[in-house]
């Protein structure tokens, strides 16, 4: 039976064999979880909902010369299907395995893809195609906390706003200590997201680590969205209000979601808004394009996508303008990605927005999904992204208007410790030292160098914070005491964002002239 095709375009993010050597390293704001009905965070990816029509897409075109490469086509997949046909039923060693052909044909298809440099184009089994859709949707059930892992320490990165976690007094910088009893300690994220994640309206007892002591909460599962958030910000001696938007995904309904933010706003007599999208790694393309149009004029460009054709096709605003905001500031970093680059981009050109924060990511690909019947699927790249302007994104990224760059801490790799040097002490040299050295300083010790030397003024910036956490005095550096340090930085952020958040401030002030 022919396979049944649906497309789906993506616009993903790009990340070669190298930079997918430095994501293992676990920069906090890289890698995150959302605990919830089997969701985990995309990053980069952007799904336009106007190709799912079903049209042929795997037919190579004609390039004058078809009859030879079909010829030549069909000489190739006789060798296959010979080789084929050898080892599964000859080779020696097939006998160990439960399913020789389809782990012959499996192992195939992936080594095709393997080797093209590509990371995104893969082929996906029945089970990671599930997930891979599943993750695309922001509203789920669950607890309401996004967190990463260190060598086993898994540690809240931020509360979602009305969730169930924050109900219940789960602390950004908390670590994960229990799960109804079961020590989580060296679990990865994906059991410990089997662990926590439940039906509606049950309960899950949770023990987190917070400084030395054990804090045990009972959680009730529920309803949780994801993806936006938005507030007035009161402003001392403004005579007009500030709104302040957070994007953190666009997933299906953060359209929607920003509607309702942006009209509870226009009530309010809003006229300047802060829309953050710092670490937001992308989502569906309409949602995007929902979202844009809420700012831009009808007919606004607000994404140019550019196929290996050269064919270049544009995406308009629908003009839903709420014309209550005057003035936009856009918050970026260098973990905005994808769909957060489109919409910063075609705010920028526009509409002349200012660019807070540092240069985003800056890799911008195109994806479609070809899914057969036994539940896989195949995604490849099919095109890049350009801004309204015509500019090339991938590689490059967007440059703020106004560069402000957060304490280094935020722009250094968290290290982990292999097995042949699992610590480190005074006066030996490692990249985990010039971490330590760069979290003690955001923590205000007196720290005097940051080049990975474990010097004695480390030494003693060290042995003062383990003292202030009551922990054992050893000065000691391996993964222990970096998911506590690293807990200690999200904590300080969250309790002292006014102070820490420079880009914020910026932003601000920008908004207040």
């Amino acid at each position: 039976m022919e396979e049944k095709e649906k497309v789906t375009i993506k616009l993903e993010r790009h990340l070669w064999p190298d930079e997918e050597k430095e994501k293992k390293k676990k920069n906090r704001f890289k890698s995150f979880f959302i605990i919830g009905v089997l969701l985990s965070f995309v990053i980069g990816i952007v799904f336009n909902q106007a190709y799912l029509n079903n049209q042929p897409i795997l037919v190579p075109p004609s390039d004058g010369n078809q009859s030879g490469n079909v010829q030549q086509t069909t000489q190739d997949l006789r060798k296959f299907q010979a080789i084929y046909d050898i080892l599964a039923t000859k080779w020696y060693f097939g006998k160990d395995l439960e399913n020789v052909s389809g782990d012959l044909v499996e192992n195939a298809i992936n080594g095709m893809i393997d080797l093209n440099g590509d990371i995104h184009t893969e082929y996906l089994s029945k089970e990671d195609y599930a997930s891979f859709e599943q993750s695309l949707n922001a509203n789920f059930v669950g607890i309401g906390v996004q967190y990463y892992n260190i060598d086993g320490y898994n540690i809240v990165d931020r509360v979602l706003p009305n969730s169930p976690a924050q109900r219940a007094g789960v602390m950004a910088g908390d670590i994960f200590y229990s799960v109804n009893g079961q020590s989580v300690i060296g679990t990865d994220q994906d059991t410990l997201s089997d662990m926590v994640r439940g039906e509606n309206d049950t309960v899950v007892e949770i023990g987190f680590k917070r400084g030395e002591a054990i804090i045990s909460l009972n959680i009730t599962r529920g309803p949780v969205s994801a993806s936006a958030y938005g507030t007035i910000i009161d402003v001392v001696g403004f005579d007009y209000n500030v709104g302040y938007l957070e994007i953190s995904s666009f997933s299906l309904q953060t359209g929607d979601e920003v509607e309702y933010y942006l009209e509870e706003m226009a009530k309010d007599n809003v006229t300047k808004l802060i829309i953050d999208v710092r670490d937001n790694g992308g989502g569906y393309l309409s949602t995007l394009n929902q979202i844009a149009s809420y700012f831009l004029d009808k007919e606004s460009i607000v994404i140019r996508e550019e196929f290996r054709d050269e064919r270049v096709v544009d995406t308009y605003s629908s003009g839903q303008v709420f014309e209550n905001i005057e003035e936009i500031v856009i918050l970026v970093n260098q973990y905005s990605a994808s769909a957060s680059e489109v919409l910063t981009a075609a705010l920028k050109e526009n509409i002349d927005i200012e660019v807070v924060g540092v240069t985003t990511y800056g890799k911008g690909t195109v994806q479609v999904t070809y899914p057969f019947e036994d539940g896989s699927a195949l995604k490849y790249t099919t095109a890049q992204w350009l801004t309204p302007l015509g500019n090339q994104i991938h590689g490059v990224g967007i440059d703020p208007t106004i560069e402000i760059r957060l304490h280094d801490v935020f722009y250094q790799d968290i290290p982990t410790f292999e097995d042949d040097k699992p610590s480190v002490r005074v006066n030996e040299v490692h990249e985990g030292v010039s971490y330590v050295q760069q979290a003690l300083d955001f923590l205000g010790y007196n720290i005097e160098r940051f080049d990975g030397y474990y010097d004695e003024i480390t030494y003693n910036a060290l042995i003062e914070y383990q003292q202030d956490l009551q922990m054992r005095k050893d000065g000691i550096i391996n993964a222990s005491l970096v998911s506590s340090l690293s807990s200690s930085i999200i904590r300080e952020w969250n309790l002292n964002k006014d102070l820490h958040d420079v880009q914020y401030q910026m932003a601000l002030e920008i908004i207040s002239n």
